[in-house]
């Protein structure tokens, strides 16, 4: 049976890249001698899965990609068609917008390694979800379970993906850079988050692979591949602050190649900064997502604006250069809050100057993602535009509230300070 795995990367503005998730897959399904071929796709042609003629054909999807895969499936009506991923997982009535034979809810290495070798019969399987049967949900993996999965899959197409990417990459000096995981979940609730529906469904937890696993998955890497930087995708890095001092250690002495991770204003420490002392740390990125606590609060994210302040300076004081992500358009968002946000950027951009590095913005549009609360509320109040299908999530417009119009939002981010265009 062979088997191709497919991330659709078509969105205009967006770098080119790779699905984590999907790697993890493949990874399992090749260690236990299941053919398998992974797909990055940039358009919908479809040429190379074709030639490749799979038996089953699995795709990782967000809500906005429904129509595209659609799309592709009706050149494959032999195959056996399965889509994975935030959309299923947090709108199971997908299983009637797509136009394939299942969806799968939740983590999915182990779950499907064991339909694809029940011959596609075992449909009792904890995370299928077929027409007209009621839906279930797959167990989370155990820390050990994570720990034993083969280090995920990496094939030629990276090579591909770094030939080609033309956005200018700062942190890599335009080499590109590569995306690890090292944890899984995050104990947080954003109310525009995925992560909020997850913590719901599974209860909130944040697991961790062994730091073998994580070396030697960077080492393989460098070994294969000519790229600027390792970038650790993980939602917050610093959860726990003495593991990620005891891998600081260890990454410092093995690998020691440019990094980028994600932290979060109430779990980063001094002691934190003090363990990347004099490492290769091109970026530290942390969420603002708005300077105006009423907004904050709205989101879940009751962090005091004081505190958001005094931790990117204290990253400052470090000379650590920091990256803050920006939401524009969330629901009680107005041009007013909004500047608080801009001004608070801009202060920290000053301050970062005056200690020798450098504070960067990424301005993200709120997107109303079904299955979330505020997602959720937004078709309910009818703020959602009847374009909403056609745009690029976090970079077009697809929404009007009462506090900003569509025009608004697209007016006010065309005025971001370029001083804090994070260049890709």
């Amino acid at each position: 049976m062979k088997i191709a795995l497919v991330h659709l990367n078509i969105y205009q503005d967006a770098s080119l890249g790779y699905q984590l998730g999907l790697a993890s897959i493949a990874s399992v399904l090749l260690a236990n001698s299941i053919e398998t071929k992974y797909f990055v796709l940039n358009d919908l042609d479809a040429s190379d899965i074709k030639e490749y003629n799979p038996d089953v054909l699995g795709f990782y999807s967000i809500e906005t990609q429904a129509k595209y895969i659609n799309n592709i499936v009706k050149e494959f009506p032999n195959a056996y068609t399965i889509v994975g991923g935030p959309y299923t997982t947090l709108c199971p009535n997908s299983i009637y917008e797509l136009d394939v034979d299942a969806i799968f809810r939740g983590e999915g290495e182990l779950q499907l390694l064991k339909f694809i070798q029940s011959n596609l019969t075992d449909k009792d399987l904890a995370g299928f979800v077929f027409k007209n049967q009621k839906h279930t949900l797959s167990p989370r993996l155990t820390e050990t379970e994570l720990q034993s999965l083969p280090v995920p899959y990496r094939g030629s197409y990276i090579n591909d993906m770094l030939k080609h990417d033309t956005v200018k990459r700062w942190e890599s000096k335009a080499r590109g850079c590569i995306h690890f995981n090292v944890t899984r979940g995050c104990p947080y609730s954003c109310n525009f988050c995925a992560n909020s529906v997850y913590n719901e469904l599974y209860g909130p937890s944040v697991i961790y692979r062994n730091l073998e696993q994580i070396l030697t998955e960077i080492k393989i890497a460098n070994e294969t591949f000519e790229y600027g930087s390792v970038v650790f995708a993980d939602d917050i890095l610093t959860i726990d602050a003495k593991w990620f001092d005891e891998f600081m250690s260890a990454y410092r002495v093995e690998i020691n190649k440019a990094f980028a991770f994600n932290s979060r204003v109430e779990c980063l420490t001094e002691q934190n900064l003090k363990s990347i002392q004099d490492m290769p740390c091109i970026l530290l990125r942390m969420g603002i997502e708005s300077a105006n606590s009423e907004v904050r609060k709205s989101m879940n994210r009751p962090m005091p604006k004081k505190d958001i302040e005094e931790t990117f300076k204290m990253c400052h004081n470090y000379g650590v250069r920091t990256c803050s992500y920006n939401m524009l358009g969330y629901p009680g968002e107005t041009p007013e809050s909004w500047k608080e946000t801009v001004d608070l950027n801009m202060r920290l951009y000053e301050y970062a100057r005056s200690k020798g590095t450098e504070h960067l913005g990424l301005l993200n549009v709120f997107y109303p993602y079904r299955g979330t609360s505020i997602g959720e509320r937004c078709y309910r109040e009818n703020w959602v535009l009847p374009d909403i299908s056609t745009v690029s999530p976090h970079i077009e417009c697809g929404l009007t509230t009462p506090w900003l119009s569509k025009q608004q939002i697209i007016d006010i981010s065309a005025e971001w300070p370029s001083v804090l265009n994070t260049g890709g």
